[in-house]
């Protein structure tokens, strides 16, 4: 069995993520099971509140992960929580980061697979510049 941590803030501001995380997780570990699994290997998932804070979420990784009870940790948590997080957890489990976030993650141990501003961003402004006559554009953000 694979084990998965998500580690969502189930309080606080960005615990309106909270439900639709834990739901599409569920679905994604249930649709893996129903087609042989990861690695063949049943997957697993529990859910890890990370609370309000930087150390509340580096606290709420620490006993998981320490009890051997996961072996990965999703993190869909503010960009404020994770460098504690990804400082907490080490090299003792795999770390991946889903949300938007600014690019500016320089830390090889966590595995970024959200999108940048730029990315989000950059593809509007020159649309609305070339099609809509837009009179100012921002600086381009390298990437």
């Amino acid at each position: 069995m694979i084990r998965i941590g998500l580690l969502i803030a189930q309080s606080g501001a960005s615990g309106i993520w909270a439900p639709s995380s834990e739901a599409c997780a569920q679905l994604a570990v249930d649709e893996i099971n129903a087609h042989y699994g990861l690695l063949g290997d049943e997957v697993d998932l529990t859910i890890i509140d990370a609370g309000r804070s930087a150390a509340s979420a580096a606290a709420a990784v620490d006993l998981p992960i320490g009890l051997d009870e996961i072996d990965a940790v999703v993190g869909m948590i503010p960009s404020y929580q994770r460098a504690s997080v990804s400082t907490m957890i080490g090299e003792r489990v795999p770390f991946i980061y889903t949300p938007q976030f600014e690019g500016w993650e320089h830390d090889r141990a966590i595995v970024t697979v959200g999108e940048t501003a730029h990315e989000l961003l950059q593809p509007g402004i020159d649309w609305l510049f070339e099609n809509k006559a837009a009179s100012r554009r921002w600086p381009k953000i390298s990437a």
